[in-house]
């Protein structure tokens, strides 16, 4: 990551908490694609 960051100065990581999902935009679209694809669907355990 270091490499990456000194090669592509322009780029920056922001970290965010473990315990703040809903800061990850993708967050919501999991949601929706997980209800989705186990829609009907019936598990023993």
């Amino acid at each position: 990551m270091l490499l990456f960051n000194v090669a592509y100065p322009r780029w920056e990581f922001v970290f965010q908490p473990v315990a703040a999902a809903y800061l990850n935009l993708i967050e919501p679209w999991w949601k929706v694609l997980r209800s989705l694809a186990l829609k009907g669907r019936r598990f023993g355990t």
